[in-house]
C-alpha cells in the first residue's frame, strides 16, 4: 500500500445505526479493523472472552484523511 494512501475499511455504513447492527449481527468481527461511517474512520473492538463489540471513532484515520485532502487541494465546504 502507498505509504500517502488513505486508510483501508473493511466496510463503509452511512449510519453508525447501520453499523452497529452490522457490529452485533457478525458471528466472528474482524478485529482490528477499520470501518467508515458516512465519512469517519471507526475502529472494530469485539472482546472475544466477554462478546463486548464497539465502534469508538479513529480520529488518527481521520486526520490522515483531512491531511491527504489537503495535500490533494480537496475543500470540505468551509
Amino acid at each position: 500500500m502507498e505509504s500517502r494512501a488513505p486508510p483501508f475499511a473493511v466496510a463503509h455504513f452511512e449510519s453508525l445505526a447501520e453499523a452497529e447492527a452490522w457490529l452485533h449481527s457478525h458471528p466472528h468481527p474482524p478485529d482490528p479493523a477499520r470501518v467508515l461511517i458516512g465519512n469517519a474512520f471507526h475502529d472494530v473492538v469485539h472482546d472475544r472472552v466477554t462478546n463486548i463489540r464497539r465502534l469508538p471513532r479513529n480520529l488518527d484515520s481521520s486526520r490522515q484523511i483531512g491531511d491527504l485532502d489537503y495535500e490533494w487541494g480537496v475543500s470540505d465546504g468551509t
